[in-house]
């Protein structure tokens, strides 16, 4: 997972430079509550900023230096009853001159990126109960699930307001695709069922809007989003992210299908170029796997399958035999 998804997640959630959250602010106090004498420390780090959601109140801090960011960069709980002992941790500030000598700390995971973690702190050496790691890790999943329907609800919203729809091909746009491919991989991840995602881009469009016109542009559009409507079956979803590329998210197939895949896209594609003398078709497809064993986010599914594409474009024009395409832009 890239720092950049991660950034984009965080960002996409618009709790940095927002005044205090009153329901993480109730969560805190709750936190404060449960665990007497420790200073609970909800904490989201962007860039080279970090951003505190706690008891104390909202404040801004540099990014990488606390304990929370710690435990985020570990993606996994972090337990430590005396951080005098601990190997990284007892060489820190405030654990050296004994304001901190006790954390636990869980990471919050929000669309499959790390965005921060919740922790709790105590000046004093403590032994943290199964129950009190429990009760922690609850509290950092209700927080992580709060962003996630915040995050959801706001791309509901983005679908009532800009239609989920492309108003050229009729097909879904990019966030219609991003709202149900975004179900469709929590629906996997529950069920433990593969996903298979294909990234296509239509070679040599700015040639035909440089020579042809725009107007056949706009023609090579709406035949590109008919063709993969007849190539993939009905229950997978077909979008246009915008400019040239096409997505396609298809369920139970499987990783060496890609090619089974690719070569029924270029027959197609092959079939309707010999029907037309106008212009001709081209497309460059790449692929990435949803394993619910190893989760990744959809924008990772996304880059990786781009990736993909990229390459065979490279390839393509590597070739020696006069099949070269100018990459589109």
């Amino acid at each position: 997972m890239t720092n950049e998804n991660r950034l984009r997640t965080l960002h996409a959630t618009q709790l940095l430079d927002s005044p205090l959250d009153r329901a993480f602010e109730r969560l805190t106090r709750l936190a404060a509550a449960l665990f007497h004498g420790a200073v609970p420390m909800l904490r989201f780090a962007a860039d080279q900023r970090a951003f505190f959601e706690a008891t104390v109140g909202h404040f801004e801090t540099q990014a990488g230096d606390g304990f929370c960011d710690h435990v985020a960069s570990l993606r996994a709980p972090l337990i430590v009853g005396d951080l005098r002992t601990h190997a990284t941790l007892a060489t820190h500030a405030e654990a050296r001159d004994g304001r901190v000598l006790s954390l636990a700390g869980v990471p919050l995971t929000v669309a499959g990126e790390v965005v921060g973690a919740f922790c709790v702190a105590e000046a004093q050496p403590r032994a943290w109960t199964s129950d009190e790691v429990r009760a922690l890790t609850d509290l950092a999943e209700t927080i992580a699930a709060e962003i996630s329907l915040r995050l959801a609800l706001r791309a509901e919203r983005d679908v009532a307001i800009h239609g989920p729809t492309d108003s050229l091909t009729g097909l879904l746009n990019r966030r219609g695709f991003s709202l149900i491919a975004e179900q469709a991989i929590k629906t996997a991840a529950r069920t433990g069922q593969s996903l298979s995602l294909f990234f296509l881009d239509l070679n040599g469009m700015k040639g035909i809007n440089d020579t042809l016109g725009h107007e056949l542009g706009d023609q090579a559009l709406v035949e590109t989003a008919a063709l993969l409507r007849r190539v993939f079956r009905a229950s997978d979803v077909v979008a246009r992210l915008g400019g040239d590329e096409f997505v396609v998210l298809a369920t139970d197939a499987a990783r060496e299908n890609e090619e089974v895949v690719a070569t029924r896209v270029r027959a197609a594609v092959d079939e309707r170029n010999i029907s037309s003398t106008q212009f001709r078709l081209s497309l460059s497809i790449g692929m990435s796997i949803y394993d619910p064993n190893a989760p990744v986010s959809l924008d990772r599914m996304l880059s990786d399958a781009d990736a993909r594409t990229h390459q065979q474009k490279q390839a393509r024009h590597s070739r020696p035999d006069g099949s070269k395409t100018k990459r589109s832009s």
